[in-house]
């Protein structure tokens, strides 16, 4: 009765529909934007960006994700705990991931200052657009939540419009796609400030304390961080290797907008999801129930999605992105696929991380990693492109039947 009740609580209100609506609009000038830069960036700027994008994704991953995790699970302790210390960690971590940024950006691909001190700014924002939306989404201020990702998107992309149209003549692709991505983040950083409280607590326990029970939680997550990374961008170095950049840029354009419906949407069932999986009221079996019913739903729109993308392939391909990525349009419909079935495993991996069990979702990342660099190493040496998309799929694959049968026996 307690889930039946949260559930009605949830659904049968204004702000759910709000939420399904702010999805669908960030759908929308998602795929306005990926458009925009299908036709005025350069196809090598937007493999190179997403080469840049990988290597800064790892280090978010592995030093401020498992922070951003910390604060999540403690978020009914925070005034108790205090940011304080937090924040500490957070500098520490800022101080070491800026020069480790700039020597690997140095030596590997000799970058200019002013592209590293903009992926910097965009870590920060990232970091704080995070911890904003995630503390709505756990305090169930679902219209907050919405409303957030809604500007980030219209600030995307209306800056995006402004320095293609006023900034390109001093101003390359590259640098148009990092300044518009930290735009998106900051001026929701602005306008939100205040709707997130900070709590600096006089009396609090000592740095090194906080820190050691910091680091015992996150050890397991920084390993996971590692591995995630491992699943999504090895691909992308892959074929930097074995094939160049500009196929870099065709196969994330492509791959991009087959995944955006699922990576869109799937939040919309999440956040519905978390305040319960979360809620330590509510007994693991309940909790199952919840996320069956809601993956079965999930997985019925994903059909009819995918079936329409298939017929409709190459239309979709010549609307939403232009010409110099048509011989990559095949990657639409098998990168939907994949994101589906990536997507889905998220149900599964919510009450691990709500027990604490990470390490299963380690395991999991583990076997799908290691089988997709293998994959991928032995198929784009006979197929190509279409090789790294059988990787994936067959990836992704062995880490959705991992998750689902260790989730049967919780």
């Amino acid at each position: 009765m307690q889930v039946k009740s949260l559930i009605q609580k949830l659904l049968k209100n204004r702000e759910r529909n709000y939420l399904l609506f702010s999805q669908i609009l960030g759908a929308f000038i998602g795929i306005v934007y990926g458009k925009l830069v299908a036709v005025y960036i350069p196809i090598s700027d937007f493999g190179v960006f997403n080469l840049y994008y990988g290597i800064y994704f790892f280090f978010f991953s592995v030093f401020f994700n498992p922070l951003l995790q910390f604060i999540k699970v403690n978020n009914s302790n925070l005034q108790l705990i205090g940011h304080r210390n937090i924040l500490k960690i957070f500098v520490v971590f800022l101080i070491v991931n800026a020069l480790i940024l700039y020597l690997v950006f140095k030596i590997k691909y000799n970058i200019s200052p002013f592209l590293v001190i903009l992926i910097n700014l965009f870590l920060v924002s990232n970091f704080l657009f995070n911890l904003y939306t995630d503390y709505f989404n756990l305090n169930n201020k679902i219209k907050l939540f919405s409303t957030a990702n809604i500007l980030k998107n219209i600030f995307l992309l209306t800056s995006l419009g402004f320095f293609i149209f006023f900034g390109n003549k001093v101003l390359n692709g590259l640098e148009i796609l990092w300044i518009t991505q930290l735009f998106g983040f900051v001026g929701v950083i602005i306008c939100f400030f205040k709707k997130y409280k900070w709590y600096f607590n006089n009396h609090i326990e000592s740095f090194k304390e906080f820190f050691r029970k910091f680091f015992l939680y996150s050890s397991p997550l920084i390993i996971l961080a590692f591995w995630s990374w491992v699943n999504t961008y090895t691909d992308r170095y892959i074929i930097e290797y074995f094939l160049d950049e500009k196929s870099v840029g065709l196969y994330n354009a492509n791959l991009g907008l087959g995944s955006k419906f699922f990576l869109l949407f799937y939040p919309f069932f999440t956040t519905l999801l978390t305040p319960i999986i979360f809620n330590k009221e509510i007994n693991t079996i309940e909790k199952k129930k919840v996320i069956n019913k809601y993956a079965k739903v999930y997985g019925a729109v994903a059909v009819l999605f995918l079936i329409f993308v298939l017929v409709f392939l190459q239309l979709i391909g010549n609307i939403l992105l232009s010409a110099q990525y048509k011989e990559g349009f095949f990657i639409i419909f098998w990168g939907a696929l994949g994101y589906f079935l990536l997507t889905l495993g998220y149900f599964f991996e919510m009450i691990f991380y709500a027990n604490h069990q990470t390490k299963m979702i380690l395991y999991a990342n583990i076997v799908s990693g290691v089988l997709s660099i293998v994959f991928n190493i032995i198929f784009i040496n006979i197929f190509g492109l279409k090789g790294i998309l059988l990787g994936f799929i067959l990836a992704v694959v062995s880490k959705l039947y991992f998750l689902y049968i260790n989730y049967k026996k919780l």
